[in-house]
């Protein structure tokens, strides 16, 4: 977790408490919780936060990412199920990012395991802990339903969300490619 001041020395004194030149920070991230659905407003607009740092590929627009992963989270959070959760990270001042989980089975062991889907962190909350604190949420719901593993998709292109993911483990398997196939100038609609 990331503390409130980080730049000066520190040791710790302890479940989560650090003290850094004679004062005791607390974690930005006070916790991490099941979403509800007072939580929806706050939600889709992070969700627009997605595609703004990076170049989403050249067939793909940004609207489109953020209308498809809009869509499936306010799915989740109307209609919650036993085999997904949309979590929510909370700051000092409310709510600061969330994660969205759902369960899939793999296609080479055919378990079940979890995949999240997506995770957005408010600009004001980026780099103070959050999206690892959402991460090992998500690691502790799979461990709870006896997953194995968990799976992510990431853009290429988002570079910083790549970084984290592999400072916390997660490791390159396939490689997805896509290739557009426009239809024939003089094909039939």
């Amino acid at each position: 977790m990331a503390y409130a001041v980080v730049e000066r020395r520190r040791a710790s004194v302890g479940r989560g408490r650090w003290i850094e030149d004679g004062m005791v920070t607390q974690p930005f991230v006070q916790c991490v919780r099941p979403a509800r659905t007072g939580d929806a407003e706050f939600i889709l607009e992070l969700c627009e936060r997605l595609p703004a740092n990076f170049a989403v590929p050249p067939w793909r627009t940004p609207a489109e990412v953020v209308s498809a992963d809009q869509a499936a989270v306010a799915a989740a959070i109307a209609l919650p199920q036993d085999d997904q959760a949309v979590l929510v990270a909370e700051g000092p001042d409310g709510p600061a990012g969330f994660a969205y989980l759902v369960t899939l089975v793999d296609y080479f062991s055919r378990r079940p395991h979890a995949h999240l889907s997506i995770l957005a962190v408010s600009a004001a909350a980026e780099g103070r802990g959050v999206g690892r604190a959402l991460l090992q949420a998500a690691e502790d719901w799979a461990r709870a339903r006896g997953h194995d593993a968990i799976t992510l998709h990431v853009f290429v292109a988002n570079e910083r969300a790549r970084a984290l993911y592999e400072r916390v483990g997660y490791a390159a398997e396939t490689i997805r490619y896509v290739k557009p196939l426009p239809a024939e100038p003089d094909a039939p609609a």
